[in-house]
């Protein structure tokens, strides 16, 4: 969304006087970050597993429009991270992009979950948050 203000500038010691500043000023108002939402499942797999694909079912918006990815996974069945926190959780490394394909042979239950960036850009700053969601594998026998 695009505003133009005009100022009305008034001064007010020693006399008072007011007109309209000279110029104008376009100021870009950026629609809040959503950080996007995983498809989320629990997927079942028999040891060693070979888990599905994970995707985002609603994509990030907001900010400048700019995201990039960051997959993490912890050990075990755990809640979904919230917040920005990476507190508990081991990067993925080479994972950023919008979906993730965990590796074949995964022996132990584990969750994945994704941090996504907005970019800075067109006067908005960089800001991170989990997506919304996250697949747990649950492996068994």
């Amino acid at each position: 969304m695009h505003v133009w203000l005009h100022l009305l500038v008034t001064k007010r010691c020693p006399s008072t006087l007011s007109g309209w500043a000279s110029e104008c000023r376009k100021v870009n108002i950026g629609a809040p970050v959503y950080y996007g939402s995983l498809v989320y499942d629990i997927d079942y797999v028999c040891s060693p597993g070979d888990p599905a694909q994970i995707y985002f079912n609603t994509p990030p918006s907001g900010g400048s429009g700019n995201y990039t990815y960051q997959w993490y996974y912890q050990n075990g069945l755990v809640n979904c991270p919230t917040g920005s926190s990476t507190s508990g959780w081991t990067v993925i490394s080479g994972a950023n992009a919008d979906n993730y394909n965990p590796p074949t042979g995964l022996l132990t239950s584990r969750t994945y979950a994704c941090l996504v960036t907005a970019t800075a850009g067109s006067g908005c700053a960089a800001s991170s948050g989990w997506a919304s969601q996250c697949r747990q594998e649950y492996v068994s026998g």
